[in-house]
């Protein structure tokens, strides 16, 4: 049975690592020059701070998807914005609505937070683009990058 919930980060950052190397073989547009170093200190202090919020899917205990985003005033606006910054789900648990309802889950614990706007990021050409634009989120940037030597 699948459940879906709201975790302490520093709860969950070991069984994270358990799959965080596939999440990146799936999405990650970098060359291998970039190598997937998370700083896990970092996300504790965030934690700690009351900014780092974190959204998870179970299967009978088993971690199948992650919701992670930072939540902060807006330098611009006198809002608070939820900035995901990290989004998966294994994809044995795609095709239905697991993703779904974690996004949707996640989305009203932050609005009940308090939480005013919530940027979703999703890789171009990438299905969770669609499952937000389902979920009522515009699109908002287009982000460039360039590996820099």
């Amino acid at each position: 049975m699948i459940t879906y919930q709201a975790e302490k980060f520093t709860s969950i950052v070991e069984e994270l690592k358990t799959i965080i190397t596939q999440h990146r073989d799936e999405v990650s547009v970098f060359s291998e020059n970039i190598i997937l170093d998370p700083d896990w200190d970092f996300y504790r202090v965030m934690e700690n701070k009351g900014q780092l919020f974190t959204y998870t899917a179970r299967d009978d205990g088993r971690l199948v998807g992650y919701y992670i985003a930072f939540v902060s005033r807006h330098p611009h606006y006198n809002a608070i914005v939820s900035d995901t910054d990290i989004f998966y789900l294994l994809p044995e648990y795609r095709g239905n609505l697991t993703g779904y309802t974690l996004i949707k889950d996640a989305e009203t614990e932050l609005e009940n937070l308090g939480v005013q706007i919530i940027i979703l990021s999703a890789k171009m050409e990438k299905p969770l683009a669609k499952l937000a634009e389902r979920l009522g989120h515009k699109p908002l940037d287009i982000k460039y990058f360039r590996e820099v030597n």
